[in-house]
């Protein structure tokens, strides 16, 4: 007699050690950028986040000294120029900022006076989110000189706050990346050079939870991915089954039907609301070796990506679908002889899926199948084989 025990080799654990990864900033020498970066090197703590830098290039001033990116002023210092609204969301959306909580804070009593305040917030190479404030605070009475138009005041209140929002993200901008009021303008025409940290897709683990978490997404969006085929196998030699003795077959119970006769009938969804049922067309004839309807459903659930509830949508459609189809006689026998036993009744978004799913194949189908001709003939098949007579 061959010995049919199983050898398993025991591993003891081994502790995992984590490298820092260093990354030299030689490639982006001061003299010839502006690095948004305090250091010579970043020191990241493991490589599943990368960091990204971008060259951000501020447009130069054209011959009368204008650039919607910069500008000077009698506020800014001779041989100065300041980074605009514009140029400042530039290096923002490069550094990956980000905005949140803005709100008000004056009392809005004086329709001269609106104060903004918000926050701004970055991710560090460790994971971590650092943030700053910004806010503003403008008196028209006060903020304008004496030789300003009517027109021009005018043409300010039409967008108060817009404007004194654009000063508090500013302000908050500048503070989380340490940006400086203004630059020599030999300085402001230099790129800037600003960093950013992101997953590392580089990484297997990072592009295998990435690749996850967008086929979920694209599940939701444009329905499952079509199931994967299992290749033929090897040819395996089956020894003949022993023939059946003379007791009385066992009566074939429906899928499901035990829940059913346990706990009693299932309830109808109240979203669902068929109407009526119409007369019965005529069942389409199913095809040698096609797959049955329960089949289909329940290979597309499979399938699917989908979690929850089933949404709006979803359920909008689903009760145009089935509005001639009653729930406890029709719609409830083929969808328990598809997920069997275990299914409570519930319309989740799966199992709704899995339904429209089903309808759209019948419909591309050449000929076209109606589905709920098709339904029906379905739904009699499942309560014929739930029959023990």
């Amino acid at each position: 007699m061959t010995d049919q025990s199983t050898a398993v080799a025991v591993r003891e654990p081994t502790a995992l050690t984590v490298r820092p990864v260093e990354v030299n900033l030689d490639n982006w020498p001061s003299a010839q950028y502006n690095r948004l970066v305090p250091t010579q090197t970043l020191l990241m703590p493991s490589d599943l986040i990368a960091p990204v830098f971008q060259i951000v290039q501020l447009e130069p001033a054209d011959r009368e000294g204008k650039s919607p990116d910069h500008y000077k002023s009698s506020d800014v210092p001779q041989g100065h120029r300041a980074p605009t609204a514009r140029g400042l969301n530039k290096l923002a959306t490069a550094a990956g900022v980000s905005f949140y909580d803005e709100r008000r804070i004056d009392d809005g009593a004086d329709p001269d006076v609106i104060g903004v305040s918000v926050m701004a917030s970055m991710m560090l190479p460790t994971g971590q989110r650092i943030t700053a404030p910004g806010s503003q605070l403008i008196n028209i009475r006060t903020w304008f000189g004496s030789q300003t138009s009517a027109a021009e005041l005018a043409k300010f209140r039409k967008q108060f706050y817009a404007h004194v929002s654009t000063r508090a993200r500013n302000r908050a901008i500048r503070g989380l990346l340490s940006l400086r009021a203004s630059y020599p303008e030999a300085e402001i025409a230099k790129p800037f050079a600003v960093v950013s940290f992101a997953p590392n897709m580089n990484h297997p683990e990072v592009r295998s939870r990435m690749l996850d978490a967008v086929s979920g997404v694209s599940a939701q969006l444009y329905g499952p991915a079509a199931a994967r085929q299992l290749e033929a196998g090897k040819t395996i030699n089956v020894s003949p089954a022993p023939e059946e003795d003379s007791a009385p077959a066992t009566p074939t119970v429906l899928p499901g039907e035990s829940l059913a006769k346990a706990s009693g009938p299932v309830e109808e969804p109240d979203w669902l609301k068929p109407s009526t049922p119409a007369a019965a067309e005529a069942a389409p004839t199913k095809r040698r070796g096609a797959k049955s309807l329960p089949e289909r459903l329940r290979e597309s659930y499979d399938a699917s990506e989908l979690q929850g509830d089933a949404s709006e949508s979803q359920r909008l459609v689903l009760r145009d679908l089935v509005k001639d189809l009653p729930w406890a006689t029709e719609l409830y026998p083929v969808l328990a002889a598809a997920f069997g036993p275990e299914w409570d009744g519930t319309l989740d978004a799966p199992t709704v899926q899995a339904i429209l799913n089903v309808a759209e194949a019948f419909s591309a189908a050449e000929p076209p199948i109606d589905f709920a001709a098709a339904w029906r003939k379905a739904s009699a098949d499942a309560k014929k084989a739930g029959d023990p007579s």
